[in-house]
């Protein structure tokens, strides 16, 4: 990528603490890392694959050509943002 050169979603990372910011994220072709409260993860511990495919239904669209697939690596869920594994996105943090 040069200057100036347009970001396609899928060089973009999303942190987000709702269900529907991680569906939203993964519909539009970015990688998720769903950071939820304790209260929201046990809430949804039972559907959290679906949450990380952004396989909810929770948004009518038409059509499913944007939902990910589950296990498909392109969503985790961490309980902390401290839990963040920063090689694993290829972010380089200096000491």
């Amino acid at each position: 990528m040069t200057r100036g050169d347009p970001i396609s979603p899928s060089e973009c990372l999303v942190f987000e603490d709702s269900v529907a910011g991680v569906e939203a994220g993964r519909r539009a072709g970015m990688r998720v890392v769903w950071v939820p409260h304790p209260d929201v993860a046990a809430e949804y511990q039972a559907s959290q694959k679906d949450i990380l495919a952004g396989k909810t239904g929770m948004i009518e669209i038409g059509d499913n050509w944007q939902v990910g697939e589950v296990d498909d690596g392109w969503a985790e869920s961490i309980s902390s943002l401290e839990d963040l594994n920063y090689e694993k996105y290829g972010i380089d943090v200096q000491s």
